[in-house]
């Protein structure tokens, strides 16, 4: 069997076949040669022949036979069945592949068995190819003053099928320029000639495309294309051409720099640097058109390059010149015009040409505090201006006779201590789209005038002071303010000659520069209790304004009296007192009743009895809040007949006052007993007559008191501020005999006092403050002592007892 030897994917043209010959291991064997015809292209597996019945052998010998395929290197393109003696195509047979060109194309196979042959496969050609070029395209560059007759030599075309199967035909696509010669240079190589037959114009048509067929003459007919294209080489004979002769167009003013305004089109029938054009400005331009525009010379395009003003510029118009580079350049002329479009671009100017910055407060309305002038460059719309002002503001704007010129006027009456200074802002806002707007400010100041009175900063003052103050010394203050400015607004404070019903330059004293009030004396609570004055107070304006406030002034007392003893009465002002009992006084037999005195109130005048020294302290006993001596025993006879007894009295002050007095008691026998036991009955009933008629004074008195705290809570609830009343009436102090002659304190309330309080003696002045009711404290709801006058209330030294706007005290019964 024979193999074909390939070189690059074809068969060495020096060799048609190749043989693989395979020594038998028979000594000789015989040669039998085949030949098989086939078409190339054949689907593999097809049968092309049998061989055992082609050489004449059973097909169930050819396995005793040992067929085999001598196998070489190249392909395996036929096989055969050692079954059945088939030969069958194993690989797809291409002749142009295996023989190229030949006309003859033959597989040489050698089958080795016993009896060796030849198998020889002739492949036939078929039209599987088309014609083909080895290249797509061609291009030709002819002038346009080519003359007829100029010939252009083509490359064939190519076809790998053989005999008639080949190229047998060339043909030009219709066209009036070109014909198509066919030249036979040799038997199997035909060369297409192209020939011009009319001359060329680029300015008709730039470039010309044919189609070159070529055909072989296979059944079907197959074909191959070739595009020839030819390309008209210019002159330079056609001047550029701009599309308009004239552009007009309008820019905003506002146009920023490098914005495109215009792009100047100019055409060229010629080509290449014939039909390359230039663009540049034309000599009449100006300069400052040149400084505003720019030129690009390859593209035509105008741009803005410098800033646009309407109000200084409205219109330009640009001559440009369009050339072409040919060796003889030829140009063109058109005209550029640009209107400027005006916008609002400039900001209303607001001049103050004259202005008041200083003005009364009592000025009229209507009166003029400048005059103004709102002017605008732009045009129409753009510079139509309304000038406009705070609505909230005291001014107004008034027209003037010409356009553009206000008056400032005030509208309201001024008033400084409301508003001292006015910045004025003035907008002024014009109609165009959008609009632009300006501010001026003004500023005026409003100048004082003496309108306002001075006033306090309470509608009255109360104020407390302990008594026995250091003369000389501040006790309160007072404070007024003026809204006015400057020596409008300086104060004097002065006292009239008299206050109310006594001279007020006899008790304070007060700074005229600052409110400040100093005592002008020492105040005794058991002589003064209260009072009330006026404080007058004026400005240094003109004319002269000037108030007054009420003062109400509290003494409060200390513990500065010592008790005093009033019964049982001191015989020949001796403090001595003496007494008998009977001898068989029981125990609790009352022996008598110290009863005592102190000018103080409160605290101070709460007095505590004590034995101080006693001959038997076991005989007799003292009540230490009523004074009440009575027997703590029997008496026996052991006891002595006079006994002696010190009874300390003490008030309840912080630093305490007392008093001492001697007590001696007879111890009587027998019927005197009696006879001061009927008189000390009847000191008992009249003693008991005495209680009832004091606790009906006292029920009265309470009914009294309750009927004042109740007119006192409607008035405080009608007029709540109004403090306006007269002086306060002292007060009396009594000691009451209730129940055995228990002292009792009367508490008297003043129907026009607005607060009552006591304060024990171990709180101090400023735990009163506020609204509570404990067991030593009364405050009504509406009462406070302002911060500027609880400095004035001193602490107690000698008592603990403070009192403010009330005080109660004692009353001998």
């Amino acid at each position: 069997m024979g193999w074909g030897s390939f070189s690059g994917g074809r068969v060495d043209m020096k060799k048609i076949l190749i043989l693989f010959i395979i020594l038998s291991k028979i000594c000789r064997m015989d040669t039998v040669n085949m030949r098989y015809s086939i078409p190339e292209e054949m689907e593999e597996g097809t049968v092309i022949g049998n061989m055992a019945s082609d050489i004449g052998i059973n097909a169930a010998n050819l396995s005793k036979r040992k067929l085999q395929l001598a196998l070489g290197s190249g392909k395996q393109y036929l096989n055969i069945n050692e079954s059945n003696g088939n030969v069958f195509i194993k690989e797809k047979i291409d002749r142009e592949f295996i023989c190229a060109f030949k006309p003859d194309c033959f597989i040489n196979m050698e089958v080795v068995m016993r009896d060796p042959f030849e198998i020889f496969v002739e492949v036939k050609d078929i039209n599987d190819h088309s014609p083909t070029f080895s290249e797509k395209e061609k291009h030709f560059l002819i002038p346009e003053s080519a003359q007829p007759g100029m010939k252009f030599l083509l490359e064939p075309a190519h076809d790998r099928d053989v005999g008639i199967n080949s190229i047998q035909l060339y043909q030009l696509s219709e066209n009036e320029h070109f014909v198509l010669v066919v030249q036979d240079m040799t038997e199997d190589n035909k060369i297409p000639v192209l020939i011009l037959q009319k001359p060329l114009d680029r300015e008709q048509a730039q470039e010309h495309a044919l189609l070159l067929t070529a055909f072989d003459g296979g059944e079907p007919k197959r074909s191959g294309y070739f595009n020839i294209v030819i390309s008209v080489q210019d002159i330079n004979d056609n001047a550029p051409v701009f599309e308009n002769d004239v552009y007009k167009l309008s820019l905003k003013e506002d146009s920023p720099i490098g914005t495109f305004v215009v792009k100047v089109n100019a055409s060229d029938l010629d080509e290449g640097v014939n039909s390359e054009i230039t663009f540049f400005w034309d000599n009449s331009v100006k300069s400052h058109v040149k400084d505003t525009f720019t030129l690009d010379n390859q593209s035509g395009e105008i741009k803005v390059k410098g800033m646009l003003d309407f109000e200084e510029i409205q219109k330009y118009q640009i001559n440009v010149i369009a050339s072409d580079r040919g060796s003889v350049p030829l140009s063109t002329q058109c005209t550029v015009i640009i209107e400027i479009e005006d916008v609002n671009d400039n900001i209303p100017e607001i001049d103050v040409t004259s202005s008041i910055e200083i003005l009364p407060e009592d000025a009229a309305p209507g009166t003029t505090v400048a005059l103004i002038t709102v002017t605008d460059r732009d045009s129409g719309v753009n510079g139509e201006i309304l000038c406009t002002l705070d609505k909230n503001l005291p001014f107004g704007l008034k027209s003037a006779l010409r356009d553009g010129m206000y008056s400032l006027v005030t509208k309201l009456n001024l008033d400084r201590e409301t508003t001292s200074q006015y910045t004025i802002s003035i907008k002024a806002k014009d109609k165009g789209m959008p609009s632009m707007s300006s501010t001026k400010n003004i500023t005026v100041t409003i100048s004082d005038i003496n309108d306002n009175s001075p006033k306090f900063s309470q509608g009255q003052y109360s104020f407390y002071i302990f008594e026995n103050n250091v003369p000389g010394a501040s006790v309160f203050a007072v404070n007024a303010v003026d809204t006015d400015e400057n020596e409008n607004s300086l104060l004097t404070y002065y006292f009239e000659s008299t206050s109310f019903d006594r001279p007020v330059y006899s008790l304070f004293s007060i700074n005229s520069q600052n409110g400040v009030i100093y005592a002008s004396r020492s105040f005794d609570f058991e002589e003064i209790k209260n009072f009330t004055f006026l404080v007058f107070v004026k400005d240094h304006g003109v004319p002269t304004l000037k108030s007054n406030v009420t003062i109400n002034v509290f003494i409060l007392d200390q513990n500065d009296n010592a008790p005093v003893i009033l019964s049982p009465r001191i015989k020949d002002g001796f403090e001595e007192i003496e007494e008998e009992i009977p001898r068989n006084a029981k125990p609790g037999h009352f022996v008598t009743k110290i009863r005592a005195y102190d000018a103080d109130v409160g605290y101070n005048a709460l007095l505590l009895f004590l034995i101080e020294e006693t001959s038997d302290s076991s005989v007799f006993t003292i009540q230490p809040n009523t004074g009440e001596v009575r027997t703590r025993r029997h008496l026996t006879d052991a006891d002595s007949a006079v006994q002696k007894l010190i009874i300390l009295v003490k008030d309840h002050g912080r630093v305490s006052f007392s008093t001492s007095v001697a007590l001696t008691v007879t111890v009587v026998e027998g019927i005197e007993s009696l006879e001061v036991s009927d008189i000390q009955t009847t000191k008992y009933e009249e003693e008991n007559s005495f209680t009832f008629y004091l606790i009906i004074g006292l029920g009265f008195a309470s009914f009294l008191l309750i009927f004042s705290i109740l007119t006192f809570f409607v008035q405080c609830c009608r007029k709540s501020n109004d403090f306006t009343r007269k002086p306060l009436n002292d007060m009396n102090y009594s000691e009451v005999n209730v129940n055995n002659g228990t002292l009792c304190h009367s508490f008297q309330y003043r129907a026009a006092e607005k607060a009552f309080m006591f304060v024990g003696r171990d709180l101090e002045t400023g735990s009163a403050v506020g609204v509570d009711c404990d067991g030593n404290t009364l405050i009504l709801p509406d009462f406070q002592i302002p911060s500027n006058q609880v400095s004035a209330v001193h602490s107690v030294e000698s008592s603990g007892v403070t009192y403010f706007s009330s005080y109660y005290d004692m009353v001998e019964d």
